[in-house]
């Protein structure tokens, strides 16, 4: 491994990345590894989530344009308590651990974040100090704060029109199918608990007997069925389940960016009402603002749909690896289960 080489020379898409954790006395530092895909040679730096947060703020306050979708920053995990008791190889650090991973990635593939100094900072300068405290704030705080006075507008664009009826119904898909995964996951843990209650219910006495034999077979094969049904509502969560609920957060990100577009064109609008009750001695002055207003949304509008065709294709790919993970850790567990039975089968026949 190597911290100290030249992190100003290559381009970040020459790098792979990948985030582990460590404990400190000041609560859980995210490693951050970055791969030279050519040579191999890693680079390592510590980050905390505060970190990450001015990280966030940094990309945000660097962009000019409201018609980028920013990658949502995690919040904070299970693991992130005041006073950490949480071991760095426990479920919660290894999902928070990969959602980390998988932020980094979104801005690391975007063509305009991937270009940020701050980003390329944050991920390979080992001296990077960032302050320990600052003013979370955006370049778009002002449009934010325009009075909506057209409640009833409507989208002139056909393109945007149809793409937020599709955008909505599509959300609440994936919010039904989180909640439906949740249950899943829930009822699975549900189910480890039962077969590790009856495990220890089914263990007979040391007296060697036919049944004893039999209840203590019984009790193995619950104890493996516990085992699996565990491994399987941690994998199922940590594929899918993270996979969804970044769908979700992403499809939230994308309403946020056509909000602020739609922000834009009902500034345009109000400048035109405005234009049409204007003094004389102003009306100039108006009409320039009202033409600066519509060139600047007619680039947004532009960037906007390059920007949503760009994120559903990464989307859509990022989908298809976690859909991929899942199938083989469903497959993998299956196998597993279908050894353990035929264990116990084995087991059960032997007994005469």
């Amino acid at each position: 491994m190597d911290n100290s080489h030249d992190w100003k020379k290559l381009p970040l898409d020459c790098y792979d990345v990948s985030v582990t954790s460590a404990h400190k006395e000041s609560g859980l530092v995210f490693i951050v590894t970055m791969t030279n895909k050519k040579s191999g040679i890693q680079s390592m730096v510590n980050r905390c989530f505060n970190d990450f947060v001015w990280l966030d703020n940094c990309i945000h306050r660097e962009q000019t344009s409201v018609a980028h979708i920013f990658p949502p920053l995690p919040s904070k995990g299970k693991s992130h308590p005041k006073k950490s008791t949480v071991r760095p190889d426990s479920d919660e650090v290894t999902t928070d651990c990969i959602i980390m991973e998988k932020y980094i990635s979104l801005l690391m593939r975007h063509y305009v974040f991937s270009q940020s100094e701050y980003l390329r900072r944050f991920l390979l300068d080992p001296e990077l100090l960032p302050p320990s405290s600052f003013k979370a704030s955006s370049s778009f705080d002002g449009l934010a704060k325009i009075t909506k006075v057209f409640n009833s507008y409507k989208e002139a664009d056909p393109w945007f029109s149809s793409h937020v009826g599709w955008l909505q119904s599509y959300t609440h898909f994936v919010k039904e199918a989180r909640q439906s995964l949740k249950k899943r996951v829930f009822a699975e843990r549900d189910l480890a608990d039962a077969f590790a209650a009856m495990s220890i219910a089914l263990q007979a006495s040391s007296e060697n007997t036919k049944f004893n034999r039999l209840l203590t077979i019984f009790s193995e094969a619950a104890y493996d069925l516990q085992h699996m049904f565990g491994i399987a509502s941690s994998n199922n969560e940590r594929t899918l389940g993270i996979a969804v609920d970044l769908q979700e957060q992403l499809l939230l990100a994308e309403h946020e960016m056509l909000d602020r577009r739609r922000d834009e064109a009902i500034h345009c609008a109000s400048l035109e009402k405005s234009l049409v009750k204007a003094k004389p001695n102003k009306r100039a002055e108006i009409e320039e603002q009202h033409k600066m207003a519509c060139e600047t949304f007619k680039v947004t509008s532009e960037t906007a749909r390059k920007e949503v065709e760009k994120f559903h294709e990464m989307r859509v790919q990022d989908f298809k690896i976690a859909i991929l993970e899942y199938a083989e850790y469903q497959l993998q567990n299956a196998q597993n289960v279908h050894t353990a039975l035929s264990r116990t089968l084995s087991n059960l026949q032997s007994i005469e």
